[in-house]
């Protein structure tokens, strides 16, 4: 190609920070309430009716299920229905809440029998409550934050920032409550899902402070940091292993280990402090493949983190930016190991390869940029990362085909399935012109 082309990162939308559901290790967790009546976000009211199979009085066992339905909408990329049941979720709490609280007189409830039902001043509500308040308003927030971003091209959302100091506000509730010995049964699963569920919502919170106020997002994550060690005391370990451990452990490592990395993705004008979070989760990521030699995700989270790592260098200076070097060559050697194990393991696993394709193809195109113009070699390198885009261009293909018969058939504009992220859309737009040109220079 006649011109480098900038370095173009991975926009990765918050929505898709799925959420673990409440009842797994490293769930998300949320919040009560101290008060009855909050500034919070708006929200509409439920636009779903649903039969749940649970008993009807056991309150936390219909707010689970509201709040597991909306995960598995959110896995199934069914964001509208997800949507919904997270605002129906946070619709049943703030009632709930209100009533005990004797914001709602009891007589005034609709149905005086489900008014029977509900918790009195004198019964403290269950900390798994607030677990699953707060990580609705947390999972409504991501996903309001991913509208306001298609809408307006920025990442700064007040809704995502009203969404989060609520529920950090109902975690830490949550936590007081298991702190003061309501707990309940299953305390200890649950304090742990709190504290990790409040890190994660500080975390995000915390980056929203940049770049204007590194000083409080450095203060915020650290706390954040600190919730976590006392989730898993495995964080802090500076040779973290856990070879011989239980499979949960394991499970938890790699949950914390994906939460560092996002937090590292959206340090993007402060280079610190992605490396900080980059290098912790490598250093986890590791200790999962030291267990687990043909860990698929391990491998892949090692290179998305040092690619990350390498794109904050890149933001600083993208034309001449040795360091980002050696961070490119360690990535994608931990992305061609994923990518390996995907053909021998993982079969067609559309989810997995397509990530693992778009990060391996952003990595080539940064080590083409950074190679010298003389000689072919950063040609091959972007070569390698058209091949990759080409490879996510046909799974998207073979999936609109399947939903709607024959791709030739159906308008590109309204096609259900767009895996491959716009810029890279564009780097390969850009360089099918450029090969066509040359062609036609070639011609005459």
């Amino acid at each position: 190609m006649d011109q480098k082309k900038k370095p173009r990162g991975l926009k990765r939308s918050l929505a898709k920070d799925k959420p673990v559901a409440p009842n797994s290790e490293g769930g998300e967790v949320a919040v009560a309430a101290k008060k009855a009546k909050l500034d919070k976000p708006d929200l509409e009211e439920p636009s779903r009716t649903v039969a749940l199979n649970v008993d009807e009085e056991d309150q936390v066992a219909v707010l689970r299920s509201l709040y597991d339905t909306a995960v598995e909408k959110l896995d199934a990329d069914d964001i509208e229905a997800a949507r919904d049941f997270f605002r129906g979720c946070i619709h049943e709490c703030d009632k709930i809440l209100q009533i005990h609280n004797g914001v709602i007189p009891k007589a005034e409830v609709e149905n005086a029998e489900a008014s029977n039902q509900m918790a009195t001043p004198t019964e403290p509500l269950a900390p798994e409550f607030h677990l699953l308040y707060g990580s609705a308003l947390y999972q409504l927030g991501l996903l309001s934050a991913s509208d306001d971003e298609a809408e307006s091209g920025s990442k700064e959302s007040d809704s995502l920032e009203s969404f989060l100091d609520t529920a950090l506000e109902r975690l830490t509730t949550g936590l007081d409550a298991v702190e003061e010995g309501k707990v309940g049964e299953n305390g200890p699963d649950v304090f742990r899902r709190l504290l990790v569920a409040k890190a994660k919502a500080q975390l995000h919170r915390a980056a929203l402070w940049l770049p204007e106020n590194a000083q409080t997002a450095s203060q915020k994550s650290e706390d954040a940091w600190k919730l976590l060690n006392d989730a898993y005391s495995f964080i802090a370990e500076p040779n973290a292993s856990i070879d011989g451990a239980a499979d949960d452990t394991a499970k938890a490592m790699l949950d914390v280990a994906q939460i560092f990395l996002r937090h590292a993705e959206l340090y993007t004008s402060d280079q610190g402090g992605c490396k900080l979070w980059a290098q912790r989760a490598v250093v986890l990521f590791e200790a999962i493949i030291s267990a687990d030699p043909p860990h698929f995700d391990a491998h892949v989270g090692v290179g998305a983190s040092l690619l990350a790592e390498a794109n904050s260098l890149l933001e600083e200076d993208e034309e001449n930016c040795d360091d980002a070097v050696p961070l490119l060559d360690k990535s994608l050697k931990a992305l061609e190991t994923g990518e390996k194990l995907a053909k021998t393991d993982t079969g067609d696993d559309d989810e997995k390869i397509v990530t693992l394709l778009c990060l391996m193809g952003e990595c080539l195109i940064n080590k083409g940029n950074l190679t010298d113009e003389d000689g072919s070699e950063d040609d091959e390198y972007y070569t390698r990362a058209i091949a990759c885009f080409r490879r996510v261009m046909k799974i998207e293909d073979a999936l609109n085909a399947s939903e709607a018969g024959a791709v030739d058939d159906r308008p590109k504009e309204v096609a259900s399935y767009r895996l491959l992220p716009p810029q890279f859309a564009e780097f390969v737009d850009e360089w099918e012109k450029d090969m066509l040109g040359g062609d036609e220079e070639k011609d005459a």
